[in-house]
């Protein structure tokens, strides 16, 4: 991971945003720039998405020199910012060895890793909640999730563990809001395997804009991860100009600054 990126207190960088470089995205990188100067940003990070599984709908789509002249124009045209290479993986413990050795060679800024599919089902897509959800208890639904997180946390190939509990964006369509603490051992299992091993875990604001109402993790969560003496960073997930920094303000003196 660069340095740099950890100079920055939360509310000054976010660090998970999609241009039209991620397959789910419209959005120019100079726009998302423009915006970021506008709300008071230092800095941002462009974390496009990255799948190694066929199935994916964003499988094939990453340009990796697109993505690095779209950063370096950036770079250019807005002196004032603080812009950093970033990407965001789509983790299969089936496809470590490939993540291993995209990462070692992309020469990124920062990495995330996500769990966007658990087997061969994807808990992320609007159009396949069914064919994960449906049939399912809450518990057969988010254990098998949770276990995957665990084995991302423990691979120690991430800066950071992304959007922890994403399980709970369209499972709360099918079982209402979750309780966190139903899982706390497999959470607590997760937060300690990224504590141990330094990687940080995203406190991620899009759930605020969807069906949960809730970030991603709850602040609960992150509280217990700060308890741990681990790592919090601040990320939007954007995909358009007008959610870059999504809520930034209310961390700001909630939350340990890092």
């Amino acid at each position: 991971m660069n340095q740099e990126i950890l100079v920055f207190n939360l509310g000054e960088i976010d660090t998970h945003l999609h241009t039209r470089h991620s397959c789910d995205s419209d959005m120019a990188p100079r726009d998302a720039c423009r915006r970021a100067l506008e709300i008071g940003l230092r800095a941002l990070v462009f974390t496009e998405h990255v799948d190694f599984d066929p199935s994916d709908e964003g499988f094939g789509f990453y340009d990796a020199l697109a993505v690095r002249d779209g950063v370096e124009a950036c770079r250019r045209e807005f002196p004032g910012l603080r812009v950093f290479r970033g990407v965001e993986v789509t983790y299969q413990a089936k496809f470590e060895k490939q993540i291993a050795r995209f990462l070692k060679t992309g020469g990124y800024d920062y990495s995330i890793g996500s769990v966007h599919m658990v087997g061969d089902g994807d808990i992320s897509r609007v159009e396949r909640q069914d064919e994960y959800f449906a049939g399912k208890s809450e518990e057969e639904a988010y254990r098998p999730y949770f276990e995957e997180a665990r084995r991302l946390a423990a691979s120690g190939l991430f800066d950071a563990v992304g959007h922890l509990d994403l399980c709970k964006k369209y499972g709360h369509r099918h079982y209402g809001p979750m309780d966190w603490r139903r899982y706390a051992a497999e959470i607590d299992g997760i937060l300690k395997a990224a504590a141990s091993g330094g990687t940080m875990v995203e406190l991620n604001t899009s759930g605020l804009r969807q069906d949960p109402n809730d970030t991603y993790p709850n602040i609960g969560v992150i509280k217990n991860f700060l308890d741990m003496n681990g790592r919090v960073v601040l990320g939007s997930d954007a995909h358009r100009a007008a959610d870059i920094g999504h809520t930034f303000g209310r961390y700001k003196d909630s939350i340990v600054t890092i």
